[in-house]
Parts: C-alpha cells; sequence; structure tokens
C-alpha cells in the first residue's frame, strides 16, 4: 500500500483551482476525476428582516472518478474529494469566524470544509456521499449532499459518476540498445540500470492481476519481446527464431474493460522496436496491439515542482536514515556526506511528463573524496538515493526523471 495525494478540480467563484486531499491508493490504483460541477444554495433565514441570517452553501466535486475494485468508501470519498462553503452571520457573531473570512466564503473564494475533514468549529461533517458497491467493476452513480444547517437552509446534492475500475501500476520500460524490457518492479528496473539499461520511463498503467503478458527473450539477438498472443503458430515463430519464455511481472487489461487502452509495438527501418501508448515517434510504424493497460495516466493532475522537490527530498531522507552506511572495500563510512535534502528544484515538462531535477551533491562528492572513500562508491551512493527521489516522483504520475548535479 503507498500513501497517496488526490487532486481534485474545485471552482472558487469564477476561478478554477486545486486543493490537495490525503488519500489511500490501493495497489497504485487509479484514482482520476474529470471537469468540476458544482451546484449553489443561496437562501435567507431569519424572524424579521432586522434579524436575517445570510447563508450561503456551495458544494463543489467533479463529474466522474475513477476508483479501484474493492476501494473502501473512504477511498471512494477521498476520489471525489467535494467541497463545500458554508458560512452565515450566526457564525461571525459567534466568533467562529472573522468577518474577512466571512466575507471570502460569502464570494466563493475560500473553502470552509472538505469531504472527510471536519472543520474543527463543527461537531460533524456536513458533507456525506451515498454508499458505491466497489466489490465489482462497472459504473454507478454517487449523490453528494451537503446539508444546510436548518430546515430552512435547503441541501446542496451533486451527481457524480463512479467508474470502478481495477487496481493498476506503472508499467516501466528500459531500453538497453535494440532491447526493450518491460517490467512493474521498480527495483527490478534499477538493477536494469545498474547492468547498461537506460531511458527509464513510465509507459502506462497496467492491472496488477489477470492476464499475463508474456516475456520471451532471445540471447543471441539480444531482445526481449512481450506479447500476450498464444497461437501455436506465433510460438513457434518465436522458438525458431531462438526464443524462451521468462517469467514475468506484467498484466493485460482487458480489450473490452472501462478506459483500457492499447499498448502498441511498433518497428523502424532498423528492425528497433518501441512500446508506447501514446502517439508513434518519428519513424516507426509496423504497429501492433502488444496488449492492454488498464489506463495512460495514474491521477488527473501532477503535483507542483515545489511538491516534487519536498517529496523526492523526502524520500531520500527516508533511505539515508534506512541505509546510513556506505561499504567501500573493506571500510565502512556513514553516508552523513550526503546531504538529506539535496533536491534543489524539479522542473516539469506536461506534454512529455518528464521531470528534470536539480541536486546539489557536487559538495558533498567532494567531501567525501578527503574523506578516502572512492569515486565508485561515491557514484553508487549518489545513484541510491537519486533511485528514491525517482521511486517517489513516478509514483506521483511523473513518466520519467532525469538528474543535473549542482
Amino acid at each position: 500500500m503507498k500513501l497517496k495525494s488526490v487532486k481534485a478540480g474545485v471552482i472558487s467563484g469564477a476561478a478554477l483551482a486545486a486543493l490537495t486531499l490525503g488519500g489511500v491508493v490501493i495497489a497504485h490504483a487509479t484514482i482520476t476525476s474529470s471537469a468540476t460541477a458544482a451546484t449553489t444554495t443561496d437562501v435567507e433565514t431569519g424572524p424579521t428582516a432586522a434579524k436575517v441570517n445570510t447563508a450561503n452553501l456551495l458544494l463543489t466535486a467533479p463529474k466522474t472518478v475513477t476508483v479501484p475494485v474493492g476501494a473502501t468508501q473512504e477511498q471512494v470519498k477521498a476520489a471525489i474529494g467535494a467541497f463545500a462553503q458554508y458560512v452565515n452571520s450566526k457564525m461571525l457573531s459567534s466568533g467562529e469566524y472573522t468577518q474577512a473570512q466571512f466575507d471570502s466564503a460569502k464570494n466563493g473564494a475560500a473553502t470552509l470544509e472538505a469531504l472527510g475533514a471536519a472543520n474543527p468549529k463543527h461537531s460533524t461533517d456536513i458533507i456525506t456521499v451515498s454508499a458505491v458497491d466497489t466489490s465489482k467493476a462497472g459504473t454507478t452513480v454517487a449523490t453528494v449532499t451537503a446539508a444546510g444547517a436548518s430546515t430552512n437552509t435547503p441541501d446542496a446534492t451533486v451527481p457524480v459518476t463512479v467508474v470502478v475500475g481495477a487496481a493498476s501500476t506503472p508499467l516501466y520500460s528500459l531500453a538497453k540498445g535494440n532491447d526493450h524490457f518491460l517490467t512493474t518492479d521498480l527495483n527490478r528496473a534499477f538493477a536494469l540500470q545498474a547492468e547498461g539499461y537506460n531511458s527509464l520511463k513510465v509507459v502506462a498503467y497496467v492491472p496488477t492481476t489477470g492476464t499475463v503478458v508474456s516475456n520471451w527473450y532471445s540471447a543471441s539477438l539480444k531482445k526481449h519481446v512481450f506479447t500476450t498472443e498464444t497461437t501455436p503458430a506465433y510460438i513457434a515463430h518465436l522458438k525458431a527464431l531462438g526464443y524462451a519464455q521468462l517469467p514475468s511481472t506484467v498484466h493485460s487489461a482487458n480489450a473490452t474493460d472501462t478506459g483500457a487502452v492499447p499498448v502498441s509495438v511498433s518497428f523502424n527501418n532498423l528492425a528497433n522496436h518501441f512500446y508506447t501508448a501514446y502517439a508513434l515517434p518519428a519513424g516507426y510504424g509496423n504497429a501492433r496491439t502488444a496488449f492492454y493497460a488498464a489506463t495512460k495516466e495514474e491521477v488527473t493532475g501532477i503535483p507542483s515542482t515545489d511538491t516534487m522537490v519536498a517529496e523526492a527530498n523526502a524520500a531520500i531522507k527516508a533511505y539515508l536514515a534506512t541505509n546510513p552506511v556506505l561499504k567501500d572495500g573493506q571500510n565502512l563510512y556513514p553516508l552523513t556526506f550526503l546531504p538529506t535534502s539535496p533536491v534543489q528544484s524539479v522542473t516539469y515538462d506536461a506534454t512529455t511528463g518528464k521531470a528534470v531535477v536539480t541536486v546539489a551533491v557536487k559538495a558533498s562528492e567532494t567531501k567525501a573524496l578527503a574523506l578516502g572513500i572512492s569515486q565508485t562508491s561515491i557514484n553508487a551512493a549518489i545513484q541510491m538515493a537519486e533511485n528514491a527521489g525517482t521511486a517517489s516522483l513516478l509514483g506521483s504520475g511523473v513518466k520519467s526523471v532525469s538528474y543535473v548535479l549542482d
């Protein structure tokens, strides 16, 4: 299990903003949302005009969300991530809110309460979500309700379409010459990088169960083939070319699954092959579907670059805390020469999904060399720390990560 952040669009007044709720995503399960819908209720209550209490109730929720099969009701709520704005003059006069907070909420510019996170000034949440059956894949509609403070304040409701799909996990691709390797095991991907593979990236997100995507490898051609094709003629063809079947961690979705997308394999004029769920790169053609991914994206929205910096540094700090010693030959050195927060900045290309991370390690490298640690061991220590940061970023929807050493 991995703790994740779920992104949800929020309409504040006329502007579209974003607020992050903490959510639990099982098995890197896909949680997405589409365009935002909002329901607003504005009423006035009070016995006389002189004692009118103005109540503004704004409920905002996405039109569609996707959750994995087996998701809990709390996970459904986190995926929906609805927001309510409610304020009246009684709250102002009792000191619950300042005049500025009152005016801001009244004008739709502030969120006073979020689904699943009760406002500490209230005894209970005002937002509820009707029960959703997540025991099997399918589509249903949940009713999100923000309850008015009294019978004179009508409830605001928003229907949300909930697509229940299979749990999914990132599918990683690496290349070595003309060979491409696919795996859902990030540790395996990091190990292959040490063997000369490069260009680590997320191709798509695949189910954690279901039809296994077969992994065939030819030692003479030095190529892998990943496919769900099992016809006797095709298997005989692979074996005739010297391919042998190896273990695989990759599963395929069904072509008819909601949201499923084909992962194609294509070739260029040099017989180089390429797996993608997106448009083919220049020079590649003869594409055919190798298998199906559950989705192209893990979440709607990518963390801000500031959040990426914080998450990567937190992951590196955690790695260093559990791996405090570096072995260099027969000597052991504390990894204190590496900074616990080396990530200085991240730039992100939304078109390619690539994050470029700048890390401050050169001063640490100089310090380590002065201690007598070999360059090879220093490089290995830096690489392992980078791997921790990479794992964090790839788990947040980033497709590939590269580093600039500063």
